[in-house]
Formats: C-alpha cells, structure tokens, sequence
C-alpha cells in the first residue's frame, strides 16, 4: 500500500473514477461487508498506482485525489 503521508500524485477525474470502479468490484467481490470499505479503496488507489505509475525513486508515494470532491 503506498504511503500516504509523503509526496503527492494528483489523478485526473477519469482516473478517480477508475479507483472507484476497482473499488467497487473489490467490494462486490467480498459481498459488501461495511467494515472493509476503506481498504477496498486503498488497494483500488494500490492498484492503480501499479498499473498507471512508474514508483518515484524513493518508493513513497501519497495520493491526492483532484476530482473536485471536498475533503
């Protein structure tokens, strides 16, 4: 899992929304069970960076999604 209190990655909406989806079907795939929601969004974010990113030379990596979403 990447750690997120150290450099910062933004994504384009079209990239939120593919976390999102990952998200989704790995909820879907443990029959959406409430108490594993915020990993089902930090291995969609993992999987993602491993898909669409080369790791920075030092291996941190903290994700800001910018989809106009408030925190």
């Amino acid at each position: 899992m990447p750690n997120l209190n150290t450099a910062t990655v933004n994504i384009s909406e079209s990239d939120y929304r593919w976390i999102a989806e990952a998200a989704y079907y790995k909820a879907l795939a443990r029959g959406f069970a409430p108490e594993n929601a915020e990993q089902d969004w930090l291995a969609a974010i993992d999987d993602f960076l491993k898909l669409h990113q080369k790791p920075p030379k030092n291996g941190l990596i903290r994700l800001s999604i910018n989809a106009g979403i408030a925190a």
